[in-house]
């Protein structure tokens, strides 16, 4: 009876080693989005809608179940407003957004955009301005932080190269933002970064308030199409 009992003990113990990975997989999501030949697999928690024009768009990502999301983007040459993450629909870079919550940190890359005329251009060394050739990260605080914090909250000089390919990861929970790349890591926590906590009363009663977006090559609200760019070449997305 004892060597039947240690049987069912073992074989409870197995299942339920073996239901608790099952149950670790299923809140973890995973998806990616290849920008330059437009194939995408992505639903469920993470839904693109693209535009204007070909590889850019918006991407709307339900963290109801989860609690860190993780974004690895490839980018080659960008140009403009190539990235956008942040915890209002209307974020539109430069920290913000149009008034519609103050729950509105982002994060944002803004590349400057390297056409002639070239200004301040130096004829006689033929070399750029400094300014023309730094492409910094940028993290925005929500509205909650005025007046006593700055803006932005974080800035890292030179996280993209102006040209050829970079690659970067941003892992982002609720107050929490780590940015890395090929040669650089940063990380902000602060009260005042996304969040996931449904406390936005200027949100309509019952509106999910556990979604972030993503505006790439593009800030995540233009209504008039002007906030485009271009460098984002791929991007996965993991929920956790």
């Amino acid at each position: 009876m004892l060597k039947k009992w240690g049987v069912f003990f073992g074989l409870s113990i197995v299942c339920l080693m073996l239901f608790s990975v099952q149950a670790q997989a299923a809140i973890s999501y995973t998806c990616y989005w290849d920008v330059i030949n437009s194939s995408c697999n992505c639903s469920g928690p993470v839904n693109i809608v693209p535009g204007p024009g070909p590889q850019r768009g918006v991407v709307e990502v339900d963290m109801t179940n989860y609690t860190t999301l993780t974004v690895d983007v490839e980018f080659k040459t960008p140009q403009g407003y190539v990235l956008n993450i942040g915890d209002s629909e209307t974020n539109n870079g430069h920290g913000g957004d149009a008034g519609t919550t103050s729950n509105d940190a982002e994060l944002d890359i803004i590349a400057p955009i390297i056409a002639p005329p070239y200004p301040d251009f130096d004829d006689e060394t033929k070399v750029l301005p400094a300014y023309l050739l730094n492409i910094p990260l940028r993290v925005f605080p929500n509205d909650f932080s005025y007046p006593e914090h700055p803006r932005p909250m974080l800035q890292v000089d030179n996280f993209l190269k102006p040209q050829g390919k970079t690659s970067a990861k941003f892992i982002i929970k609720a107050k929490y933002v780590n940015s890395t790349n090929n040669s650089q890591n940063a990380t902000l926590q602060s009260a005042y970064l996304l969040r996931l906590e449904n406390v936005d009363l200027e949100r309509p009663g019952g509106m999910n308030d556990k979604k972030w977006w993503i505006g790439v090559n593009r800030v995540i609200c233009d209504p008039y199409g002007v906030r485009v760019g271009q460098g984002v070449t791929w991007i996965k997305f993991t929920l956790n």
